[in-house]
């Protein structure tokens, strides 16, 4: 999977951990309404725009075209740990 490096903290995509762990977004219908079906707590996770460029920015949990990353540390504790298998 690859991490991206927001404020000198490491994330991963929602998309990648769909993909890899499906088991874990049982119940969510959509990738964002993870968030409070799984708990993940506000300091936790970001939701970011991306420009033309590949530029990054933070975003509001409500934009649409929003990539959710969630923690890196916060993944491998509560997502790696509990659901690794497909």
């Amino acid at each position: 999977m690859q991490e991206y490096v927001l404020d000198e903290q490491c994330y991963y995509s929602s998309v990648d951990l769909k993909q890899k762990y499906p088991k874990f977004w049982n119940g969510c219908r959509y990738i964002k309404n993870c968030v409070k079906t799984r708990l993940i707590p506000n300091n936790k996770y970001i939701v970011c725009s991306v420009d033309k460029n590949n530029n990054y920015s933070v975003a509001h949990i409500t934009y649409r075209r929003g990539i959710l990353l969630i923690e890196k540390e916060w993944c491998i504790e509560h997502i790696v740990y509990n659901y690794n298998y497909k």
